[in-house]
């Protein structure tokens, strides 16, 4: 095993041991929204609109669930555009996936773990559930980067480490390397369905 899969798998065994266990959240009502925030990935790049991860989520968990994804757009505009989402929709849940298309163009890292820190932060403050779902470097192994696992222990909120990271090695679910196809979004609002179940809301 070469040298950069190697750290890629530790990296990978390190997060998944800090993925937010213990870390509950009150029952999401019925009526409860949820706001999926991000950025491609939770818009739904690399397929239709009726096939992005919230969309199918939404089917999963019957519980009204926001897009709130925007191409391209960097963690630091996130923090600015997620106060306002969080009062136009009230929702009880946060699902927040941020960071992926900057750290593909070389974003600056710690910058991105600071932002990415102040938008859990902003949702706490309002009394809103928090999931955080670890984000991808792409490189010769596509694996998490570190910084959500620290953030989310740091924030102790649950924690989805590795699934992105696992969708986008595998050719069947994300042909370009970049971004899933519609069954690798499935896959991704499954286990979110199930990351939900495991910690308390459903």
């Amino acid at each position: 095993m070469g040298l950069s899969k190697l750290l890629a798998l530790i990296s990978i065994v390190v997060l998944l041991a800090g993925c937010g266990k213990g870390k509950e959240l009150p029952p999401l009502p019925a009526t409860g929204t949820v706001v999926a925030f991000g950025d491609s990935l939770t818009f739904g790049t690399g397929a239709s609109g009726e096939q992005s991860y919230p969309t199918i989520l939404q089917g999963l968990i019957s519980r009204e669930v926001i897009n709130a994804g925007v191409p391209g757009e960097k963690t630091g505009d996130g923090v600015q555009r997620l106060s306002l989402l969080l009062a136009m929709f009230q929702p009880k849940l946060l699902i927040l996936c941020h960071g992926f298309d900057e750290l593909q163009n070389q974003g600056d890292y710690d910058q991105v773990a600071r932002n990415v820190r102040a938008m859990v932060d902003i949702a706490k403050s309002r009394g809103v559930g928090v999931v955080l779902v670890a984000a991808p470097k792409i490189g010769v192994m596509t694996a998490p980067a570190m910084l959500y696992g620290s953030v989310a222990l740091q924030a102790e909120v649950p924690f989805e480490a590795g699934i992105v990271s696992h969708i986008l090695n595998d050719k069947s679910l994300a042909p370009d390397g970049t971004h899933p196809n519609a069954l690798g979004y499935r896959l991704l609002a499954e286990q979110l369905a199930k990351k939900l179940k495991d910690a308390g809301a459903l």
